[in-house]
């Protein structure tokens, strides 16, 4: 059952902190004391997924998982979030209802999906067919009974009765976890504030100015499975296949890039010999991966 939490939106000094909506499992609802967004700590201060807006900076409350390397500031960090596709796996779904039943394969904690996302993808009809992609937030899921079966309750109404024949995308709340992008799967989510160490909660920069550690490379794309985009008097050039060309982006594969946002010029930006940016040092970047 969904709890309404409602609170008083202040902005005290540039601050204004944004509770999310109820979610099963969650903890430290109505805490709207404001945060020392540097500090990281082992124990939860605020539901993850809570919003502080501070000036022109956005930060996002989060955990970063146990189990991997310590992290130092200006870093990339992604969501553990993962998509479960779910074929002709939809058990039952009344129209006009706020529940469905999904025969997940396998087995699956209550409230593992809480605060996450479910897709609704109908075996039929077309692209004008109403409620056929649908995207409700998830309040709850039950454990899995011996059938692999699990209750989804969502933020809303289904507008469709619901079948067998009917696909569902799951995907878990992003700012439940973190982790380092060691795994190069390729979706930032904040950039990290501090050293962190695993199972620390911390809050991540999603908007705003940010001077980010992880620029210091030789070349933007010189990494593993990025791809160098520059301009040359106004025409985008890729480097890509070992090739330099003035070939749009539409010509590549760019299913893997990420904009989280843009350099600041530095004081030697002039002419077609200057540099955007003086990459040996920290440059600050205003990312717009959430405002």
């Amino acid at each position: 059952m969904a709890v309404n939490i409602n609170t008083d939106l202040r902005v005290v000094n540039g601050n204004t902190l944004y509770m999310p909506p109820w979610e099963a499992g969650q903890d430290k609802w109505g805490d709207l004391s404001l945060p020392d967004v540097y500090a990281i700590g082992t124990t939860q201060l605020y539901p993850t997924g809570t919003i502080l807006r501070k000036g022109l900076r956005t930060f996002v409350y989060t955990k970063y998982v146990a189990g991997i390397t310590v992290v130092g500031a200006g870093y990339c960090l992604e969501s553990t979030a993962e998509l479960k596709d779910v074929a002709n796996g939809v058990i039952s779904g009344a129209a006009g209802a706020n529940t469905l039943i999904v025969d997940m394969g396998g087995s699956i904690a209550e409230n593992a999906y809480a605060g996450g996302f479910i897709g609704i993808r109908m075996g039929t009809g077309g692209f004008t067919t109403v409620g056929r992609y649908s995207t409700y937030q998830i309040i709850s899921n039950t454990v899995s009974d011996g059938n692999d079966r699990v209750t989804f309750t969502i933020d809303g109404t289904l507008v469709l009765a619901l079948g067998t024949t009917d696909d569902v995308v799951i995907t878990e709340h992003p700012y439940a976890e973190v982790r380092t992008t060691l795994n190069l799967y390729g979706m930032c989510v904040g950039i990290n504030l501090q050293t962190t160490v695993a199972s620390s909660y911390i809050w991540l920069q999603t908007g705003g100015p940010n001077n980010m550690l992880s620029q210091l490379i030789a070349l933007e794309g010189d990494t593993v499975n990025s791809i160098a985009v520059y301009n040359v008097a106004g025409v985008p050039q890729v480097v890509a296949g070992g090739t330099t060309g003035a070939s749009t982006l539409g010509g590549i594969e760019v299913a893997m890039l990420q904009r989280i946002g843009n350099v600041y010029a530095s004081t030697d930006i002039g002419g077609p010999g200057g540099s955007p940016a003086d990459i040996t040092i920290s440059p600050t970047v205003f990312l717009s991966i959430f405002n």
